[in-house]
């Protein structure tokens, strides 16, 4: 699912100067998820990473399992990076640093909330002017059952 949205965004994005790398821990344990749900929180997250780079970058999309229960997910890009002010209010509905034809500052409080209802959490680090990294991190299923579904 996840290269799938990569894949759609890497096309999308085509004609601009952005590079996609993946790294993908292989075999990851399956997580408590709902698809559509999941599937509508990487696109987003995805397509501000290609947003927040204005010439030529990366995105990067990576997993890992973690021993304590959980997957992260995550999407970096190379672009402009967030400033240290505006990451406390990042997932506060209709916050935006982007023009009104652009942006109506949801995508994150939808993703956060989406997140959250999965009873995972969204990490966020960022360095201005070298780009930003959001994790999503989601809990796994029992090891038993991860087997039944296999």
């Amino acid at each position: 699912m996840i290269e799938d949205m990569v894949r759609l965004v890497e096309r999308l994005s085509k004609g601009k100067d952005i590079s996609f790398q993946r790294s993908y821990q292989d075999p990851i344990a399956p997580v408590w998820t709902d698809p559509p749900l999941l599937r509508q929180v990487l696109l987003n997250l995805l397509n501000n990473a290609v947003q927040a780079i204005k010439s030529q970058g990366t995105v990067t999309a990576t997993t890992q399992e973690h021993p304590k229960g959980w997957v992260d997910i995550s999407i970096a890009d190379t672009g402009c990076g967030i400033p240290a002010s505006h990451l406390p209010h990042l997932f506060d509905p209709f916050f935006t640093t982007k023009a009104p034809s652009q942006g109506t500052g949801l995508g994150l409080a939808v993703c956060q909330k989406i997140v959250t209802a999965l009873g995972g959490l969204i990490l966020v680090e960022s360095t201005v002017g070298h780009g930003s990294r959001f994790t999503v991190r989601l809990p796994r299923l029992p090891h038993t059952l991860g087997q039944k579904l296999a």
